[in-house]
């Protein structure tokens, strides 16, 4: 059986079976429910997971002045001492953040949830990271600012919080300049180096910098990595390809380098002057 910091995990990357069906019409007592999972853990007899998911399900299409009394509830959940009750806590987040006004909602619990990347639960930690980044219709400065200053204090939760800055825009002067530093004094391990490639190749990249710091990735000796930052390259476009152009050709050509990294720099290139052909 799946524990309930697992089911947070997965709800960061997967919706759940319960919020993927169609929305009821009928309200959620977001209130009445945290207050039951609350002092439910606390008195030996929790809610039922379909209970607690059934009713956040109809958080997205609630009208935001009956979701407003749940709130303060929430934020005594994300809060709790108990890992259960943190972990609800953070779902309920998850599910007002599928709302197009979560930032209006529950952008005044930036601190608090920022506290939470210091939780001693790896699920919580990268919940946190996922409640501040994707609150709509766009996570408040604050979230970004909190986001940038852990990036450079956690190696652990790096890769995961340069995903969630990319998605934002991560050619955003400030975001760009936070992602370098990484890039340039902590990232070092391989797995570092290919978790924040691929976050990198999530979006079209153009900030020069950037582009220079992936490229340096195309000697680095681990072909995983080589590749990584090939995807990577060939995801930002004809002026990013232009610029790591010779590394990539000496990549082709060089002796020493993988099948999979020369058939990789290949494709990449080939599709580059593909566009550049009138």
């Amino acid at each position: 059986m799946r524990t309930l910091p697992a089911l947070l995990c997965a709800t960061l990357f997967v919706t759940s079976s319960s919020f993927a069906r169609p929305q009821q019409q009928t309200n959620c007592d977001v209130a009445g429910l945290y207050q039951q999972i609350i002092t439910g853990f606390e008195e030996g007899h929790p809610p039922a997971l379909v209970q607690v998911t059934d009713c956040l399900d109809k958080v997205p299409g609630m009208n935001a002045n009956d979701l407003k009394p749940g709130l303060p509830w929430i934020e005594k959940a994300i809060q709790s001492p108990r890992l259960e009750v943190r972990s609800y806590g953070f779902i309920g987040l998850f599910a007002i953040n599928r709302r197009l006004d979560s930032e209006s909602l529950i952008g005044y619990l930036v601190p608090i949830i920022d506290q939470s990347i210091n939780d001693s639960d790896k699920h919580i930690r990268a919940g946190a990271i996922s409640a501040l980044a994707q609150m709509k219709p766009a996570p408040p400065e604050s979230a970004i600012s909190y986001l940038l200053a852990d990036l450079q204090s956690d190696n652990e939760l790096a890769p995961g919080i340069v995903f969630e800055l990319v998605q934002i825009d991560p050619n955003r002067e400030d975001i760009a300049t936070g992602i370098a530093a990484y890039m340039t004094s902590q990232m070092t391990t391989p797995k570092e180096r290919i978790d924040t490639l691929n976050a990198l190749s999530t979006k079209p990249v153009h900030d020069g910098r950037l582009i220079a710091l992936i490229a340096e990735n195309l000697t680095s000796q681990s072909e995983d990595v080589e590749i990584a930052a090939i995807q990577a390259l060939g995801r930002s476009g004809p002026a990013g390809i232009q610029a790591a152009r010779p590394k990539l050709q000496r990549l082709l050509e060089s002796a020493e380098a993988s099948g999979r990294v020369r058939a990789a720099a290949k494709q990449v290139l080939e599709q580059s002057s593909a566009k550049q052909t009138p």
